[in-house]
């Protein structure tokens, strides 16, 4: 059989985490019934090493479902404008892009788990206002939404993972495993740098009669 251009295959965005997702979780492929645990881990992961240059933070994660979970922390906010004229807000960016995040680049978990959601809803509090940002893998237009003024600063991002396509693989139900370690990656300040001493996870799991924990970086 003749090797030509018809052979070839290109592979784009979103349609490429999702036909090939273990080069993008660390070799955890669609049907390891472990990949929704390991998205969840990999935007807790962001959300403490965005922001540790700031200082302490409190991360909170609330698991509604087999499906859905949010995490919100208490930083400076993710930044809504654009990075440069003629680029979509820096939250879109982040939300939407596989390799997006501050230099040096830390973020990059957040557009590839988007990749697995039908649906991302990120609330932005900043600088005197509440930004909503909707995004989900087939859908990247959504417009950047100004709610309101508010006194607030940080930021909440809630995802709802397609449930066809992680069928039949589900949150787990122990998550403490997955987010302990979080706390002793690496130290490579100009890479990943670890979370601020006195950062916490706070989780709330209401698939357990609302299950609490509390983790707290040393």
């Amino acid at each position: 059989m003749p090797y030509d251009a018809s052979k070839i295959e290109v592979l784009e965005g979103f349609e490429a985490v999702r036909r090939r997702p273990q080069m993008y979780f660390g070799g955890t492929a669609r049907g390891n019934p472990a990949l929704p645990g390991v998205a969840l881990a990999l935007v807790v992961q962001d959300a403490l090493v965005e922001e540790a240059p700031y200082g302490p933070l409190t991360v909170r994660v609330v698991v509604d479902g087999p499906h859905t979970f949010s995490v919100e922390d208490d930083g400076p906010g993710l930044p809504v404008e654009p990075m440069c004229p003629g680029r979509r807000p820096a939250i879109t960016e982040l939300m939407t892009s596989l390799m997006c995040g501050q230099i040096p680049m830390r973020r990059w978990g957040m557009g590839m788990v988007t990749a697995l959601c039908t649906e991302v809803v990120a609330d932005v509090w900043r600088d005197g206002r509440h930004y909503r940002q909707r995004a989900g893998w087939q859908d990247l237009e959504t417009p950047l939404e100004v709610v309101g003024e508010s006194s607030r600063h940080g930021t909440r991002v809630a995802y709802r993972l397609d449930d066809a396509y992680l069928a039949p693989a589900e949150l787990p139900f122990d998550l403490i495993p997955l987010l302990e370690p979080l706390f002793s990656l690496p130290h490579h300040y100009d890479e990943v740098p670890r979370p601020s001493p006195g950062t916490m996870i706070e989780l709330i799991d209401h698939r357990h009669a609302k299950r609490t924990a509390s983790l707290r970086s040393p």
